[in-house]
């Protein structure tokens, strides 16, 4: 399936859920994303419950690579991941 927005890429290095949700958020806004996209995205992440809904939620909206990923590129989440950090590429 290909992301709403397949042009933008977020690297994942925290396997903090809340981290990734920010990322993509961030990656949205630097993309110019619309405000009420955004708050879709959002709305959509945090509806679902466990974090690999949510990475199902963030996949849908963009590519997602890095080293908080598993290989085969699923995300393993970790809730209290100690250095948060994700940087977003277009």
């Amino acid at each position: 399936m290909t992301p709403h927005y397949p042009e933008i890429r977020v690297h994942v290095e925290s396997q903090n859920s809340l981290t990734l949700v920010a990322a993509v958020r961030h990656a949205l806004r630097q993309a110019r994303v619309g405000k009420e996209e955004i708050y879709r995205f959002s709305e959509e992440a945090f509806a679902r419950r466990g974090e690999y809904h949510l990475e199902a939620v963030c996949r849908e909206w963009v590519h997602l690579a890095g080293p908080g990923l598993l290989e085969g590129g699923s995300w393993r989440p970790k809730p209290h991941a100690n250095r948060p950090s994700a940087r977003a590429f277009f």
